[in-house]
Formats: structure tokens, C-alpha cells, sequence
């Protein structure tokens, strides 16, 4: 299942080429989405942080929803011993609660807020750091901020082997956010700022995902390949898993 989804994946990004080529924005960006959301659903479900019926059923077109189950994922490969993060109903809801105000925040049709979206995903220098404080920012002084930075910050600083895997993933998770609501409005007219918008008025020349889409495609390329060695080195995931 991860394979066809990832295959898919890749003709999605080689679609959306020669659609920006061709200047037919909308469809570029429709493609775009569509590649970094079968890539996420392909590591997700190669790697058991979901099954293909969560892929389908729960993360749906929702990208944000992976979240709850990568950190999930992720607290494995720290020495947290504490309970912040689990599968059972109760904090399943409290975490999709403040995960949810990811999408939020990320997925703004808003070109100014889009502009600095793409600042933030696609510096390779500050990535890091910026995720950690993106997550302080969003969730505050709540119960996930707590342990959801800490994760990221054990294996940021003492977890060399898995970060190679993890940070280029967690990329292609907030391209996907950002591009979520873009499935709707690349094919549909909508509203912004209370006024009708056509998709070809609002994907044009100037829009900030046209202007850095070759920066996005190599981004999610960078990250679908690393995906990729991800399959290819389960052995690494499953010896963290066992000595932990």
C-alpha cells in the first residue's frame, strides 16, 4: 500500500511540472497538494505510525490529524516515561483540539500569511529551531506543548540517526498543511476577505506558492527520497524501537 501511494505520489509532482510549465497555476497546485498528501500517507503507513484504513478514514484530505499520530510515533524514540501522549480517546480529543490550530494557522488562503508560511517551512538553516517554537507558539502553556517540544528536542540534539529521517518528514507534514485547504480552492471559486474569488485570479504569477514552487517541488523531492531510504532502512527504526 505505501508503494502505490508513493508511486502515485511522484507522477502527482511530475504532473504538477508540466502543468507550471504550461502557466496553468490552479492545476499545479491541486497536483501539488495531492503529491504531498499520498507521500505523507506513504510513510505514514510504511513506517506504522498509521494503517492504510487511518490513511483513509481518519487523515483523509486532513493532514493536521497525522500529527496526533506522529507524535505518537515519535515519543518512542525518547526517554519520556510520562503519559502526555497517548491513543486513548480522552487525550486523543485534547490533542486534535490544539493540533487542529496548526491547520489554522498553516493552511491561510491569506497571501501575506502564505508568504511567511513558505519563510518558515522551506529555511533549510532555521528549520529546526523554528518547528519547535512554531509549537510553543501555537499550543502555549497547555499539557502537549510541554512534552511535543521536548520530543522534538531529544532527538534534535541526541538522536543523529533518526533526525535525518524526521526533520525532512516533518517538512513534507507542514507543506501538506499548508497546502490542504489549496484542494478546494485550486478547483472551485471561493471567498477571501468576503469577496468571490476565481482560482485562476488567485493562483497567478504573484501568488506566493506559484513563486516558490520549484523551491517546494525540490522540497518535497529532498523529502519523498528520504521517505524512501526510510522503507529501504526499517531495520534502524525497529533496533531504536527494541532498545528503548
Amino acid at each position: 500500500m505505501e508503494n502505490a501511494y508513493l508511486n502515485i505520489a511522484k507522477r502527482d509532482i511530475k504532473t504538477a511540472q508540466l502543468l507550471f510549465l504550461s502557466k496553468r497555476y490552479p492545476e499545479t497546485v491541486y497536483y501539488l497538494q495531492q503529491a504531498c498528501e499520498k507521500s505523507i500517507k506513504s510513510f505514514g503507513v510504511g513506517l506504522g505510525i498509521i494503517t492504510a484504513k487511518e490513511a483513509k478514514s481518519e487523515v483523509s484530505h486532513y493532514t493536521w490529524k497525522f500529527l496526533n499520530f506522529f507524535y505518537i510515533y515519535l515519543k518512542k524514540y525518547t526517554d519520556l516515561t510520562h503519559k502526555d501522549i497517548t491513543k486513548d480517546k480522552e487525550d486523543n480529543n485534547k490533542n486534535k483540539k490544539y493540533l487542529k490550530e496548526i491547520n489554522n494557522k498553516f493552511s491561510s488562503l491569506n497571501t501575506d500569511i502564505l508568504t511567511g508560511e513558505l519563510e518558515f517551512i522551506l529555511n533549510k538553516d532555521k528549520f529546526n529551531e523554528r518547528l519547535i517554537k512554531s509549537i510553543t507558539d501555537i499550543f502555549g502553556d497547555s499539557f502537549l506543548v510541554n512534552v511535543s517540544s521536548m520530543i522534538l528536542l531529544n532527538i534534535l540534539t541526541n538522536r543523529q540517526d533518526v533526525k535525518d529521517y524526521i526533520i525532512p518528514m516533518f517538512k513534507l507534514v507542514y507543506i501538506g498543511i499548508m497546502l490542504s485547504n489549496h484542494n478546494q480552492s485550486s478547483r472551485y471559486p471561493f471567498e477571501l476577505n468576503n469577496k468571490p474569488i476565481e482560482p485562476r485570479t488567485y493562483y497567478n504569477d504573484e501568488n506566493p506558492l506559484i513563486k516558490s514552487f520549484k523551491l517546494i517541488e525540490e522540497t518535497m523531492k529532498a523529502s519523498i527520497l528520504v521517505v524512501e531510504e526510510a522503507f529501504a532502512n526499517k531495520d534502524l527504526f525497529e533496533i531504536v524501537e527494541k532498545q528503548k
